[in-house]
Formats: structure tokens, C-alpha cells, sequence
């Protein structure tokens, strides 16, 4: 038997007397047989001052059904009447099986009202067959098989976050969120409900992912207004630019007319030196001034294209810095590949972070030192735009992994990319 197979047996637990031990053995021994059960019996004694309600209790929570074997010894047994207690409180299916008759010996009313499973002797006196008590056992405990695993595998879960002391850590999350309300809503009609404890689990972890949904919400947006402000930015800054220039170019065509003005009237002036010798002397004066103006301001716009200009420059103008630039682009193929083609949930999460870290970071460089060895404009920024939009775009669909819709994007980030860098990369999707 495998340890899968093992995982897939129904948990079963025995509850008996002591004085019906012989019975029990029987019976687990008939379900081993079968080889669909895990059975578990406790064949300890139980020892004054021994706290044998938490040995009992793990043993019952961790059960998908209770095989409660009902005779006259287990009736009168506190131990048994507990179990009983214990296995309603959890809302475990119990199945009683009848080892002997009772008579009139009370009987918990919680099994009282349940079907047994008869072992006893008939009313005239002739003996059942236990191979016929059995089938009827296993007939029972193969009904609704699947929603109690589940039942067992939520009971625990959701009692690891009530006794981690309710943290988030330890909630359902994504598609796990649905598929429990799912299994709680399809109760088949015979099956225990699901504890106060079960849903209030499954109800804590789809409001953390309401939560968790709405402070990404909140990430995107500001991740959008961060990108439009540093577009806005670049906006700015190339109209200032070019704003400059067109002054620059102002003031030398102003500067150019007044020199040809200044040669005529120096003619003019040769004429009649003694009359407007003044005018002469006002007009070398107000062209020195205009000059003056040109010179400063053309320095101050050549002071404004340096500093914009000064990191691209500082970084390309070393081997290590072209070699940074080189890792970041590669990186952001690396990246983008992971995301359209990854179906790890982990992987996606590292590489989505890692990417909006480059895109906001690093690759900002690369940016700028694109379009400044270019027509002005960065075609890897583009393709990071665009990627960046699509993926926010699958995420918001919530689109399974891997985020194949992606995969265009990332072969377009990959071009761009290995154009600048002049180096093969593999294909990010096949």
C-alpha cells in the first residue's frame, strides 16, 4: 500500500468498553481485512489522574467516523458516554453497532436516536452472522465517503488557527476559499453538519481575502498613479527642455538682426560721426548686454542637458556600469518569462514584486540611456508599459496560472531587451 493510498483510507475510531475487547478486535480486525479503513483503537488503561480526555479527544478529532460498539458494559461507561459527548461536540458521524443486547439500561440519547448496526442475536434466540453485520458496517461507513474526509481535514485545519490564536497565516486563501463553502453548502441529507468552529474559519478566511483583494486593489492604484506621475514627469521635463531651446533660438536670431541693424547705422554714423556719435556708443552697449543675456542662458540650458544627461552618461562611461545595465535587462527577461509561464503560486508572487521592484528601479536606467543613444524615445520602457498593463490586467481576471496571456508581452520585453544588448535569450513561451 502506498502512502497515498494509505492518505485516501476512511479514519475510523472505535469506542468500546473494556469488558467488550474481544468484540472490538473482531471488528478491527474484519476492517483491516478490507483494506479501505484506517482504524484506530485505544488500548490503554485508563490511569487515576492520567488526563485521558486529551488522548481521547485527538483521537476522535482526527476521525472521520465514530464506531461506537453499544452493549451493557459501554452503556453504563462514563468513558463511553463521553467519547459520545466528545464526537457530537465535533459533529463526527457516529454509527452505533449493537454487540449485545441492553435491555433496559439507559442509552445516550444521541444514540438512542441513530440507526444501529445489529450484531446481537435475533429475538427467538438464534445468533447473527458477524460476516452480515460487518457488510452492513462497511455499508455504512462507505456512505458520503469524500465529504467526510473533508470534514476531518477542515475540523483540523480550522483548529490549528483556533489554537495558533486565530492569525492569517493559518486561513484558507484563493480557490480553497470557494471549494470550502462549496463542501459546507452540499451536506449530503445523513451527514453531521459542519462545526460552529468550521465556519467560522471558512468565513475568517474569505474575509481576509476580501482584505488581502482589497489592499492590492489599493497597491495597483497607487503602482498606476506612481507610473503616471513618472510619466508626467518625463512630460515636463522634455517640454521645459525644449521650451529652452526654442528661446535659445530666439535670442540668437534677435542677436543677429541687431548686429546687421548695428552695421548700418555704423555706416549711417561714419556719415555723420559728429551728430550721432552717442547713438553709436548706446548701440555697442545694448548689444554687449544681449550678448550677455545669450551667453547665460544658453549656459544655464547646457547646465540643465548635463545634469539630465549625467546619470545615462556616468553609467555607461565604465565597463561595470554597461555590465549593470546588461543584468538588469536580463533580469526583466528572466522576470517576465517566470510570469507567463510559471504555475507556481510562490514564483508568480517573487516575480510579480521583483518585476514592479525593476520597473520602478533599475530599469529606469536602462531607460534613459536607451532613448538618450536614440531618437528620444526608450523601446524597452514601452514594452515594460505594456507588460506591466496586461499583467495587472490577468490578475484582475483573476487568471489561472500560468498567465499565458502574458506571453506576447514577455516575448516583447525579451526583443526589446536582447536588441539593446545584442545577446541571444530563450524564447519565454513555447
Amino acid at each position: 500500500m502506498t502512502g497515498s493510498a494509505k492518505h485516501q483510507k476512511l479514519k475510523v475510531f472505535i469506542s468500546y468498553s473494556r469488558e467488550d475487547l474481544s468484540f472490538a478486535d473482531e471488528l478491527v480486525a474484519g476492517l483491516a481485512y478490507d483494506g479501505r479503513y484506517e482504524v484506530t483503537i485505544d488500548r490503554h488503561s485508563i490511569i487515576e489522574g492520567e488526563d485521558w480526555r486529551l488522548r481521547l479527544g485527538a483521537l476522535i478529532a482526527d476521525a472521520d467516523t465514530v464506531v461506537f460498539i453499544l452493549s451493557p458494559a459501554s452503556a453504563k461507561s462514563d468513558i463511553c458516554a463521553w467519547e459520545v459527548e466528545e464526537a457530537h461536540r465535533l459533529s463526527k458521524r457516529i454509527l452505533p453497532v449493537l454487540a449485545a443486547p441492553v435491555g433496559a439500561i439507559f442509552v445516550p440519547k444521541k444514540l438512542s436516536a441513530l440507526n444501529y448496526v445489529r450484531f446481537d442475536s435475533f429475538d427467538d434466540g438464534r445468533p447473527r452472522s458477524f460476516m452480515a453485520g460487518l457488510n452492513a458496517l462497511v455499508r455504512a461507513l462507505n456512505t458520503d465517503v469524500a465529504w467526510l474526509r473533508e470534514h476531518t481535514r477542515y475540523l483540523a485545519l480550522a483548529r490549528s488557527w483556533d489554537e495558533a490564536g486565530r492569525t492569517a497565516n493559518r486561513l484558507l486563501s484563493g480557490s480553497d476559499i470557494s471549494t470550502a463553502k462549496g463542501w459546507a453548502a452540499e451536506r449530503p441529507k445523513d451527514a453531521p453538519h459542519p462545526t460552529e468552529l468550521h465556519l467560522d474559519f471558512i468565513r475568517a478566511s474569505e474575509e481576509a481575502e476580501a482584505a488581502k483583494a482589497s489592499a492590492e486593489r489599493q497597491r495597483i492604484a497607487e503602482i498606476d498613479a506612481a507610473q503616471q506621475a513618472r510619466a508626467d514627469a518625463l512630460t515636463q521635463v522634455e517640454l521645459a527642455t525644449a521650451e529652452k531651446l526654442e528661446t535659445s533660438r530666439r535670442l540668437v536670431g534677435r542677436t543677429r538682426a541687431l548686429r546687421v541693424v548695428g552695421g548700418l547705422l555704423g555706416l549711417a554714423i561714419v556719415a555723420v560721426a559728429l551728430v550721432y556719435a552717442w547713438d553709436q556708443k548706446t548701440m555697442a552697449d545694448r548689444q554687449a548686454t544681449v550678448a550677455k543675456e545669450q551667453a547665460a542662458l544658453i549656459q544655464k540650458l547646457e547646465a540643465e542637458t548635463a545634469r539630465a544627461d549625467k546619470l545615462p552618461k556616468l553609467v555607461s562611461k565604465y565597463p561595470e556600469g554597461i555590465r549593470a545595465m546588461e543584468k538588469i535587462c536580463l533580469e526583466a527577461i528572466q522576470v517576465t518569462s517566470a510570469l507567463a509561464t510559471t504555475s507556481d503560486k510562490s514564483t508568480h508572487e517573487q516575480s510579480r514584486d521583483r518585476f514592479w521592484e525593476l520597473y520602478y528601479g533599475p530599469m529606469y536606467i536602462v531607460e534613459l540611456h536607451q532613448a538618450k543613444n536614440s531618437s528620444g524615445t526608450s523601446a524597452i520602457e514601452t514594452s515594460m508599459v505594456m507588460f506591466g498593463r496586461q499583467l495587472k490586467a490577468a490578475e484582475a481576471a483573476s487568471e489561472p496560472l500560468p498567465h499565458k496571456s502574458l506571453c506576447l508581452d514577455s516575448k516583447a520585453v525579451r526583443d526589446e531587451c536582447v536588441a539593446y544588448l545584442k545577446v541571444a535569450a530563450r524564447e519565454p513561451c513555447t
